[in-house]
């Protein structure tokens, strides 16, 4: 592998927190005890790989925006603005977007709002996954889910799992509950990931 790529390639891997190799190169060992060196070949090895990706035109879709890091953010701001690259992104995010990153891609930014899901559509969903089913059941799920697409699917499988009288009371619960229905060695990497994403400041 080229010297060039191979710098990329192990800057990103930094950057996602996943380093490779045992032996790593001189410069990445000096950029590890020095953050401004660190940042500063993250940067350039990010803009490097999505220009090579971008020499035709590409859509870059990001979910959950509002748990990115900064500094991938940062970069992507960055690239944005280059306007010979032919380059679009769309971020799907929660509200609290604005509230994490006030001033996300300033001048770029284009925003569609997103309603909730309504009760009719809502209600369309849930006859459409579990059939004939009686109205109260049917009334409980749409309020329970209050608009919210993914709850009110978690809330079909619970009810069709043969769960409908113990639905969990909010989204975190029913994520909860379904971390605790996997085997004990797959829940318990989940939950060390989980510790180390938290612990680990910018990368959310």
């Amino acid at each position: 592998m080229p010297r060039r790529a191979r710098l990329v390639l192990e800057f990103l891997s930094e950057l996602l927190g996943s380093p490779i190799g045992d032996e790593p190169s001189t410069i990445l060992r000096a950029a590890r005890g020095d953050p401004r060196l660190m940042a500063e070949w993250q940067k350039r090895s990010f803009e490097r790989w999505l220009k090579l990706e971008a020499s035709e035109p590409l859509l870059l879709v990001i979910e959950d925006v509002h748990w990115a890091d900064l500094p991938t953010l940062t970069y992507l701001g960055n690239l944005l603005k280059a306007a010979d690259l032919p380059l679009m992104v769309l971020g799907l995010a929660r509200p609290e977007v604005h509230e994490v990153f006030p001033r996300l891609w300033t001048g770029k930014l284009h925003e569609i709002p997103l309603a909730g899901l309504g009760k009719r559509a809502a209600g369309q969903l849930v006859r459409a996954v579990l059939g004939d089913i009686d109205p109260l059941t049917l009334e409980r799920l749409v309020t329970r889910a209050d608009g919210n697409a993914f709850y009110l699917e978690e809330l079909i499988r619970a009810v069709a799992a043969g769960h409908g009288e113990t639905l969990p009371a909010t989204v975190l619960a029913m994520a909860q509950a379904r971390i605790e229905q996997l085997p004990h060695r797959r829940a318990s990497c989940c939950g060390r990931r989980a510790r180390s994403a938290s612990g680990s400041g910018c990368r959310g």
